[in-house]
């Protein structure tokens, strides 16, 4: 679904990410995605060790990284796609999930952990500043922020040369503006890596971990060891893993009582049972 051309209204924006989120999210759970890929591997360096967090994970779509998040407490995920979250509630039945937008959440605990995965430069530039002060509403004392967005210097690139690409809203997130949106709500960056997926001669993608300003963290780092990171990677790559991959889902849709829904995924119809 396109948007009209310098329409980026409320109601536009949801309309669009309604479709998209969806086939984006249907893509993402039958095919190793090399950008989630690597941000499993970034969030096992930063949060291996840590456990029974309370988790939100805005912008969740499908639910892929949602599922992966489980391993570190309970998750909730919020998309604008009432449609996607349908999708990830069938193929992750341990979190919860609910479409809308989060100045309408009320959360049953506040957030230890809060998840922005390629969310942010979808966000106009002059609208962060209170999706910001929302995200520190629910988040707890010591809670951490950890976000992914293209590089800007890629997201430039991609607007002027691949305009095909672009978003509804798709503006860059610069680094400076991070360190000040953080500022604002008594966060500041603790973790910063920029890096490619594809294109090993350019920075494609920044991972971003903020924590309270010095004392107040709740401790959540817990650095694996590199080979570990490198097996990781080097696992994601193999060509049996999308197979069993959906197997996995497969079994886990069964054993939630949802058999058509496991149907579904092994034979990749185009619409979920929803």
């Amino acid at each position: 679904m396109t948007a009209p051309e310098g329409d980026t209204s409320r109601t536009t924006v949801e309309e669009f990410y309604e479709d998209f989120s969806l086939d984006a999210g249907l893509r993402d759970w039958l095919r190793p995605n090399s950008r989630h890929e690597r941000l499993r591997v970034e969030l096992d360096d930063v949060l291996g060790g840590a456990r029974n967090l309370s988790i939100l994970d805005l912008g969740c779509g499908g639910g892929v990284l949602s599922s992966f998040l489980c391993r570190y407490g309970s998750v909730t995920g919020i998309d604008l796609s009432g449609s996607a979250v349908q999708l990830a509630s069938l193929l992750e039945p341990r979190a919860r999930f609910e479409a809308g937008t989060l100045d309408a959440h009320e959360p049953r605990r506040p957030y230890d952990l809060i998840t922005l995965f390629d969310v942010l430069e979808h966000v106009p530039t002059s609208n962060r500043p209170a999706l910001f002060q929302e995200l520190d509403r629910v988040r707890a004392p010591g809670g951490w922020i950890v976000l992914s967005t293209p590089h800007p210097d890629f997201a430039r690139w991609v607007s002027e040369n691949r305009p095909d690409l672009m978003q509804v809203v798709d503006e860059p997130v610069e680094l400076a503006e991070l360190v000040q949106l953080g500022a604002r709500i008594g966060l500041e960056i603790v973790v910063y890596r920029a890096y490619s997926v594809d294109a090993p001669a350019a920075r494609q993608y920044q991972f971003v971990a903020l924590a309270p300003v010095a004392g107040g963290a709740r401790e959540l780092y817990r650095p694996l060891p590199g080979h570990w990171l490198r097996v990781r990677l080097a696992s994601s790559s193999n060509p049996i893993a999308p197979a069993a991959r959906r197997a996995r889902h497969a079994l886990r849709l069964v054993r939630a009582g949802r058999p058509r829904a496991a149907a579904w995924l092994l034979h990749v119809r185009r619409e979920p049972p929803l």
